[in-house]
């Protein structure tokens, strides 16, 4: 999942640029380019995310069910 993640990261920096012109079409090129800023941003926090999901899929499997709710703002 976090290979997945890292390669996903990569994919969006590599082609940002024709995912938001798919995804947006005809919008004007200011939102295009915050568009591009945010998708470029949020792809970063994308290893983080999936290490956070394995550890609380992990600690759920071992039995600990409270830790991965406090920890996930439950």
């Amino acid at each position: 999942m976090t290979l997945f993640s890292i390669l996903l990261a990569g994919v969006i920096h590599a082609f940002g640029q024709e995912i938001i012109d798919f995804v947006a079409g005809d919008a004007t090129a200011q939102v295009k380019d915050l568009a591009l800023t945010y998708l470029e941003l949020t792809a970063l926090s994308y290893p983080a995310a999936a290490i956070a999901l394995i550890g609380s899929g992990a600690l759920r499997g071992a039995g600990t069910t409270k830790i991965p709710l406090l920890i996930n703002g439950g």
